[in-house]
């Protein structure tokens, strides 16, 4: 048998080592914030998590886990996370699939009575900036009429991670 040896040659650098590595883990509890919802349109709630990549090619790896739930039979909430960059407004994520909107639905209800259960949001996002990303939780609901909930008090905390993957 033989030994074969890699030898490298010119400078290694932190960031060309560390690539697909995590390059810092942001968590956000939300404590406070009830959202309830009756409307179609989409609209901001108190789910949120700021990170401020350290290149601009890494990548973010958003998790939402927080309670959710409606009030209405038949019905049930939808969730989208949209992105705000350096203060220039909020946007809808899109799933690369299509370039629609990433959208994730909530419990649906048929039993009478509210209902309240767990959700995750997960996401893989490439923003291609250095500047502060802030990451919120939009809600609607599926349909015209009854009334859909997000929670965050005490008990129910919503957890929000924003991972930053080293490109």
């Amino acid at each position: 048998t033989t030994n074969q040896f890699l030898k490298f040659t010119g400078t290694t650098t932190l960031a060309s080592a560390a690539a697909g590595k995590v390059g810092q883990v942001i968590q956000n509890v939300i404590t406070s914030g009830n959202t309830a919802s009756s409307s179609t349109s989409f609209a901001a709630t108190s789910h949120l998590v700021a990170i401020t990549p350290s290149a601009a090619s890494s990548n973010i790896l958003l998790s939402f886990s927080f309670h959710q739930g409606t009030q209405t039979n038949n019905r049930y909430p939808q969730f989208r996370i949209y992105r705000d960059i350096g203060g220039a407004g909020y946007s809808a994520l899109t799933d690369g699939v299509d370039g629609e909107p990433h959208q994730q639905g909530g419990t649906y209800q048929n039993a009478g009575g509210q209902v309240t259960t767990q959700c995750s949001l997960d996401f893989y996002d490439d923003p291609n900036t250095t500047s502060a990303c802030t990451y919120k939780v939009y809600m609607a609901m599926q349909d015209t009429t009854g009334t859909v909930n997000i929670y965050g008090e005490a008990g129910i905390y919503g957890y929000h991670t924003a991972t930053e993957i080293l490109a």
